[in-house]
């Protein structure tokens, strides 16, 4: 490699090449950024939006708090005219089961329009349910519980979506309850353990492409310049066509 010869190259082209770097620039910031003008002056929007999400968690459970009993109370109940002794409550494992069909019902369309029609203006972000689990010990396992998560292109949009959609979802259990004639103390109670958190970056916006571009200029600017070095007769080449007219002169 002769850095000389580079050298030499680069400085004889460095307007060229100087030039190759500032359309570098200005074609990566455009690949990142949208630019639009507010009066004259102008405003750089990115192009891809980052994704936000934030996490609430429901507890299914039921009146009286069986979790917190360490043998449940049993009662005596008449089936078939016999006396028999069931459990007062219901284990709180009971409602695992009970987690993935209530993560179905709070995405369905009438939670959805819930969502909608709050008052609370239009939506911003992408509500989601999924039954929570419990993942301490690397392996999953089923939790009465549900994590609901909101998604949007910023911080408030997250959470925002994810309390509003926590907060059509128990409208919509207690008004299935009350028009199913439930009564008070037979009803699964989903209670909020964790409002919705402060929301995290999960997407962050990506920076590849601006640099690709970038490098990819910049070397075509770089091989333009080798190409027209390439293209100019070198010192020998000039010597060569000279030397028979100053032999024509010397003979005359």
């Amino acid at each position: 490699m002769d850095l000389r010869l580079y050298s030499r190259v680069i400085l004889r082209f460095w307007f060229l090449l100087f030039l190759g770097i500032v359309v570098a620039f200005a074609l990566a910031l455009l690949s990142y950024y949208n630019v639009s003008f507010t009066g004259s002056s102008p405003k750089l929007t990115p192009r891809a939006e980052e994704v936000w999400q934030s996490q609430a968690t429901l507890f299914l459970t039921e009146p009286g708090f069986p979790a917190g009993r360490r043998n449940l109370d049993v009662v005596p109940v008449v089936i078939g005219g016999e006396v028999v002794l069931q459990n007062a409550q219901n284990r709180p494992d009971a409602y695992t089961a009970l987690a993935s069909l209530y993560a179905k019902l709070a995405q369905s369309d009438e939670v959805g329009e819930l969502m909608r029609n709050d008052g609370r203006g239009a939506l911003t972000g992408d509500f989601s349910v999924i039954p929570a689990a419990d993942t301490t010990y690397r392996r999953e396992a089923p939790l009465p519980m549900l994590a609901l998560f909101g998604k949007g292109s910023t911080p408030k949009a997250a959470e925002e979506t994810a309390d509003r959609g926590k907060d059509a979802f128990l409208r919509y259990l207690r008004s299935e309850q009350v028009q199913a004639g439930i009564r008070q103390n037979e009803r699964v109670l989903a209670e909020t353990i964790n409002e919705p958190q402060p929301a995290l970056l999960i997407v962050p916006r990506k920076k590849t492409l601006p640099f690709v571009v970038f490098l990819a200029v910049v070397f075509a600017a770089i091989a333009l310049v080798f190409v027209l070095e390439n293209m100019r007769p070198t010192g020998r080449a000039v010597a060569n066509e000279r030397t028979p007219l100053a032999d024509v002169r010397r003979s005359a």
